[in-house]
């Protein structure tokens, strides 16, 4: 999705470069400029300059340089895109868009899966198996809402009611990868499963995973299949959860498991991302690196593992 020109444009226009890294920094002034330490590299003596009247910042330490949009970019850590929209937001600027068709059948996607999850959501409630399973791994209510946990029913024609009601098509369910056709109609493949969503870096709801509550049914942990927003060696479970505080951290834990990840959030570890059925792979370390500088591989969630960790 790209934003269209006038919105830039106008960003570009009233974005001040002294309003903006002033929410960031402590500015002393300077003649007709501002300085300060600069935050991308350590230094003793302030070389990091604002220049209101030109509209720039420069730091004669490093050679940084720019206007407001590439400081947002570099002090966040985050895309041209992203740091367009915060401060677009910050100056309530309305974003305009130009939407390919790719994108616009993306935002569709997004919406099915949204009500989806609403579906999963409804149905642990109803459903005193996935809660006690639930409360036996001490699992807390704040932390089933956080992360948006779900259960699907073993009986899929209270999915076919539910998409009746919400005018969504088989069709659409096969593009997300949730059902299997049968002679019947068809059957959700997470059907008595315990249901993790799974979000991207904008918490939009790409994908699902469930776990199985009968120890006889295998696997015990099912991922939905790639699909056209969903691309497995790309994402982490947990990423949008995480993010500020792998901003914070400037490190981050990697664990194998949806319940390994939940189990150490809930103890307060929360710059904490999961693997998805797969190996650590490169897209996935790059992703990272965007917004920390170490990693802990964490591959065995057992208690002598965690005390390590927070140790």
């Amino acid at each position: 999705m790209a934003i269209s020109p006038e919105t830039v444009e106008e960003v570009n226009r009233v974005a001040n470069v002294y309003d903006v890294i002033s929410d960031y920094l402590s500015l002393k002034r300077q003649g007709s400029v501002y300085v300060a330490l600069c935050p991308f590299h350590t230094e003793k003596t302030p070389s990091f300059v604002v220049s209101p009247t030109k509209n720039i910042f420069k730091c004669f330490g490093c050679g940084i340089s720019g206007n407001a949009i590439k400081f947002v970019m570099e002090y966040e850590k985050i895309s041209y895109f992203d740091a367009v929209i915060k401060l677009a937001q910050k100056y309530n600027i309305p974003v305009k868009y130009l939407d390919s068709e790719k994108e616009k059948l993306n935002k569709g996607l997004y919406v099915i899966t949204r009500m989806i999850t609403e579906f999963y959501k409804e149905n642990l409630k109803k459903s005193q198996i996935a809660k006690d399973y639930l409360k036996n791994r001490g699992i807390l209510s704040r932390t089933i809402e956080e992360f948006e946990l779900g259960y699907c029913p073993e009986d899929s024609s209270l999915l076919q009611k539910y998409i009746q009601e919400k005018n969504i098509t088989v069709e659409d369910l096969e593009k997300i990868g949730l059902i299997t056709k049968t002679d019947n109609g068809f059957k959700d493949k997470f059907s008595g499963r315990l249901i993790f969503p799974i979000k991207d870096i904008k918490g939009n709801i790409i994908a699902f995973g469930g776990r199985t509550l009968d120890s006889a049914r295998q696997p015990k942990y099912l991922n939905s299949p790639e699909t056209v927003i969903y691309k497995k060696g790309n994402t982490l479970y947990g990423i949008y959860e995480s993010l500020e505080h792998l901003k914070e951290k400037q490190s981050v834990v990697i664990v194998e498991g949806y319940m390994d990840l939940i189990s150490l959030f809930q103890i307060g570890i929360k710059n904490v991302v999961a693997t998805l059925g797969t190996a650590f792979t490169k897209n996935q370390a790059k992703l990272l690196k965007k917004y920390v500088k170490e990693a802990v591989l964490m591959f065995d969630s057992d208690e002598a593992g965690k005390k390590a960790v927070i140790q």
